[in-house]
């Protein structure tokens, strides 16, 4: 197991040092050290500085370089107590030896953390609404070409509506518990989805009361395997860890982005058919027809 951490120690009563440590199983070495002075208390922020280009930028990114070994070293996904797989997600959980604790880091790096974390999180619900607006055919060159720099994306894509099937709710459900199982469908995909999370968004059929989440499914997701496959341990996990019977409508296979929006549509009509057809876990466009 590998696994990056800070530590942060007093060095006499004049320098904190600051450590990145690679643990590797039970080995450790230090890939990057420094020492900052105490001597003015402005300077504090310098260590603080040093850990966020280290969290956005990775080891590269860090000047002044006196560590064990040399290289390339991926930026750290947590703080040592639990593996998170984004960098919105990070919680200021540093380790700190008792004898250097200082309430003016650990200020620092939580605000510091916070700003990352909601700029990251406005970042990413402008890109949603970007891509909703595609997918519903609203958009024009220049949300096209944003879309386009944010996420990865194939010339052979598809619209995926994901959603819980609506034979599990009984007449009187409130549209609160739908909205609750929703959203923790969407968490579930975008864990599942891991570096290719931005692809879904949600709410893009709300408007006619269909608690989805969509997906934009690229060919490179699965090219070492099938469409079939992939969806199939997609859809597998999804009702494992939710517990409920989550459907998939697989929309028309379209040459890019800017047309997914014609994907969309044939899985808007292959919705409509659903109740009519053989009952499915996942549903295919070109099926249908």
């Amino acid at each position: 197991m590998i696994q990056d951490y800070f530590s942060l120690d007093k060095k006499g009563n004049d320098y904190l040092l600051l450590r990145i440590i690679n643990k590797v199983d039970f080995e450790e070495e230090v890939v990057w050290a420094r020492d900052f002075s105490l001597s003015d208390r402005t300077g504090i922020s310098k260590p603080v500085e040093q850990l966020m280009s280290y969290l956005k930028s990775g080891l590269d990114s860090l000047s002044d370089w006196n560590g064990d070994m040399e290289g390339f070293h991926s930026s750290i996904q947590h703080f040592g107590f639990e593996n998170l797989l984004r960098t919105d997600n990070l919680i200021p959980a540093f380790i700190l030896r008792e004898d250097a604790k200082m309430p003016e880091i650990n200020l620092l790096i939580f605000n510091e953390l916070e700003k990352e974390r909601e700029t990251k999180k406005l970042e990413n619900a402008y890109l949603s609404g970007k891509l909703i607006s595609i997918i519903q055919g609203r958009s024009d060159p220049l949300t096209i070409e944003y879309v386009q720099q944010h996420i990865r994306l194939s010339e052979q894509v598809r619209y995926v509506e994901i959603l819980i099937d609506e034979k599990n709710y009984e007449d009187d459900y409130e549209d609160s518990v739908k909205l609750a199982n929703q959203k923790q469908l969407y968490n579930i995909c975008k864990d599942y989805l891991q570096d290719d999370s931005q692809h879904c968004v949600m709410d893009v059929s709300i408007q006619e009361k269909v608690y989805d989440v969509g997906f934009i499914l690229c060919r490179y997701m699965y090219e070492s395997s099938d469409i079939k496959e992939y969806l199939g341990d997609f859809i597998k996990y999804l009702r494992e860890i939710l517990g409920l019977p989550v459907i998939m409508i697989v929309g028309k296979e379209e040459k890019n982005l800017e047309k997914i929006a014609k994907s969309y549509s044939t899985a808007r009509r292959v919705r409509s058919f659903q109740g009519f057809r053989e009952k499915k876990e996942i549903y295919y466009y070109e099926y249908i027809e």
